[in-house]
């Protein structure tokens, strides 16, 4: 049988909230144009210059300032300036102007956003695709002068869905899978054994290329108030065989949902996992806390954020009654860990399964992401060699 790994990023939309988002930094140029999700972004066009074309509803763009936006599932997104101190512009692209992008909805007074002064506000609506990126201009009118830069508030709420973004990497006898896959998706309580959480989910002739795999999933309301655990089987439609279940579940744990109340609705999404390990990694463990073999992802940049992190490990001792605690780490300028789990094995070489959730505050830069180990009872070592597997996802919450 072939031997199967899966990469899990998994973005949770829904629930219409609105964020009330921390600033956000625009930038002059539409090309560094940093992401938003849904919500309320408050900033500053002063000092900014005009990056885009004059193509507007306005004939007079002015000093402009720029945002990428990518909607999970496809509907109607609304975006307004109504709470600006200025008259401003709203234009949304398909790509950056000076890439062939071309204008999908565009406004420059809008009376919905009330009488007076606030009548030369923004405010507009359009259908977007799921998982298509549109870039946002916020400008002023060149013929105000001085006054076309001020203070900006925008507001984005994209379509609402229950659903999950899932992307994934499929590798058969060490090799990338290439072509068509079967893929069903099933929700659990529990690591293992369990009762499913709504329906199975599948998806026919998902095409893989060099081993990667994206899909949209829906599970239905209500399905993600608790930890779940995700179980994915695959099979090749052309062979006719049956499906064949990847291990180990993929932790999704009910903390993004729970930040999104704390922050007002702020979503998060997944911006890095870890593929299970393929090598053979012996760490012969003392009482200090060390790197578990394989289980490292070096260099990964981060913006300043709430991370959740989402872990699990499969391991064995060398002696029995010997007791290990666990924990990620987030390690930039200051690393950051979660709080240890303890495991207590009372048998030698017999493979166990350990997953935990920690919820760490992170500074913009580069990390490096992984889980540590440290005996605090017997005398075996920590095995995780080529028989087990080990997976984590970091789940990001601007601050």
């Amino acid at each position: 049988m072939p031997r199967l790994q899966t990469l899990l990023t998994a973005i949770l939309a829904g629930g219409c909230l609105i964020a009330h988002a921390t600033a956000q930094t625009p930038t002059d140029a539409c090309a560094a144009a940093p992401a938003i999700n849904n919500g309320t972004y408050s900033f500053s066009t002063v000092g900014a210059t005009d990056d885009g074309p004059t193509d507007s509803c306005s004939s007079t763009v002015g000093s402009d300032v720029w945002f990428r936006y990518t909607p999970v599932c496809a509907g109607s997104v609304s975006i307004n300036t109504c709470g600006s101190n200025f008259n401003t512009n709203l234009d949304v692209f398909n790509a950056c102007p000076s890439g062939g992008g071309t204008i999908v909805a565009c406004n420059d007074d809008n009376p919905i956003c009330g009488g007076g002064q606030l009548r030369n506000r923004s405010s507009l609506s359009f259908n977007a695709a799921g998982e298509i990126t549109y870039w946002i201009r916020v400008s002023g009118n060149a013929s105000d002068g001085p006054a076309q830069t001020g203070s900006v508030v925008l507001v984005v709420q994209g379509p609402c869905a229950d659903a999950v973004s899932y992307q994934g990497r499929l590798v058969s006898a060490g090799m990338p899978v290439n072509g068509a896959v079967n893929l069903q998706f099933q929700l659990f309580d529990a690591p293992s054994d369990g009762f499913p959480i709504g329906p199975v989910v599948e998806k026919s002739n998902i095409t893989a290329t060099d081993g990667l795999v994206s899909t949209l999933l829906d599970f239905g309301p209500g399905v993600f108030v608790a930890p779940r655990w995700l179980q994915i089987a695959v099979n090749d439609p052309a062979a006719g065989v049956d499906f064949v279940v990847l291990n180990p579940r993929h932790l999704i744990a009910a903390a993004p949902r729970a930040i999104q109340a704390a922050n007002g609705g702020l979503g998060g999404v997944v911006i890095e996992s870890h593929v299970e390990s393929t090598g053979v990694f012996l760490n012969s463990t003392t009482a200090i806390f060390t790197a578990i073999g394989g289980t490292t992802r070096s260099n990964v940049s981060l913006p300043t954020g709430t991370a959740v992190m989402n872990w699990s490990i499969t391991f064995y001792t060398t002696v029995a009654n010997t007791g290990f605690e666990l924990r990620p780490v987030i390690q930039g300028a200051i690393a950051k860990r979660g709080l240890p789990t303890r495991h207590f094995l009372n048998q030698a070489s017999f493979h166990v399964s350990a997953s935990g959730s920690a919820v760490l505050d992170i500074d913009a830069g580069l990390h490096d992401i992984f889980l540590e180990q440290r005996r605090y009872a017997g005398a075996g070592s920590f095995v995780h060699d080529s028989g087990d597997s080990s997976s984590w996802t970091v789940t990001l919450h601007r601050r």
